[in-house]
């Protein structure tokens, strides 16, 4: 067991964000292989975040963490998936700010600049509860949409940004019911996937296309209920895959594929591991095509386990922490 989180207090049940990225911060210049966790803590909420290189060495000892400062948090935080060649980072989250809107903002990151002062973006009346899904185009900087939960009437509302002239849309109301906060994903340039627990306990699905068309909601669970936020990757321009937290505290798992117009399974999901979940999954792949799944344990552990491309083969699950004072 490898400890990569102590010296943390937590009161609640923290969301993991989960990035990957190449670094050429190495003396001899050749590409450094990183994975990046985000996770929450309780000083005003504060937001913290650790890497490991291609050796699976993690920055720092376990009880030493990189602090986001400048405002207080109500969220766990949502890291942009980019194409890890990208040297660029960003992280959203949900503040009050310092009025008494609840606001979107985000920290970003350059190798240049480091990790810039928290920017506001178009405020709305948002659920405290809906960390923010954020997705960039085909994983490039060149537009970000972002989603989250109207707290007027649960609906989904959809904002994007334009790089190119750096500015923000109107907020689109995608309707829905949703009850967790979303996910979001872009398989490739013009194309979004998002998903999120329904008022009846399922999971919903709703795509849009590169001609600019929004289809209808389409419950993806069959008869099964979820608990939590659902979370979606794609390993490449024809697959989703998305993980749950089952109502008995499975890891649950299905796959779509644009070849076959279909998802596998057709209802309900795969069970990858069948009960003793604390809260839902995440996932992240580094290139190879390899999946890496990320969860907290009832025992107060953080599980990790690798699911293969073929969404086949999986190795075990495995305890990467003790986490102190998780309920």
């Amino acid at each position: 067991m490898q400890v990569i989180g102590g010296g943390i207090d937590f009161t609640l049940t923290p969301s993991i964000a989960v990035g990957h990225r190449y670094s050429t911060d190495s003396a001899d210049g050749k590409p450094t292989n990183l994975t990046e966790l985000y996770i929450s803590g309780v000083s005003g909420r504060a937001e913290y975040r650790k890497s490991h290189d291609s050796d699976d060495n993690w920055t720092g000892d376990p009880n030493t963490w990189d602090l986001f400062t400048g405002l207080s948090f109500i969220s766990s935080p949502t890291d942009v998936i980019y194409n890890p060649d990208l040297e660029t980072k960003k992280t959203f989250l949900l503040s009050q700010g310092d009025d008494s809107g609840l606001s979107v903002y985000y920290y970003q990151w350059h190798p240049s600049d480091e990790w810039s002062n928290p920017i506001q973006i178009q405020k709305s009346d948002v659920q405290p509860w809906a960390t923010p899904a954020v997705v960039a185009w085909a994983g490039n900087d060149t537009r970000l949409d972002v989603f989250v939960v109207s707290r007027a009437n649960n609906h989904l509302l959809h904002i994007s940004k334009d790089s190119e002239t750096d500015t923000w849309s109107d907020y689109e109301d995608l309707g829905g019911f949703g009850t967790t906060p979303p996910t979001a994903i872009s398989r490739t340039l013009g194309t979004l996937d998002v998903l999120v627990r329904g008022g009846n306990g399922g999971l919903w699905h709703r795509a849009y296309s590169s001609g600019g068309i929004w289809s209808a909601w389409q419950r993806i669970s069959g008869t099964v209920k979820i608990q939590g936020q659902p979370h979606a990757i794609s390993i490449s321009d024809t697959t989703i895959d998305v993980f749950a937290w089952g109502t008995d505290g499975a890891m649950l798992h299905k796959r779509y594929s644009s070849v076959d117009q279909e998802w596998s399974p057709a209802d309900g999901f795969n069970v990858l591991k069948e009960d003793g979940l604390a809260g839902p999954p995440k996932a992240m792949t580094d290139g190879t095509g390899d999946i890496y799944i990320f969860a907290y344990s009832t025992q107060g552990e953080l599980l990790w386990m690798t699911l293969g491309s073929d969404a086949a083969s999986k190795g075990d699950v495995v305890s990467l922490a003790d986490v102190p004072d998780i309920i």
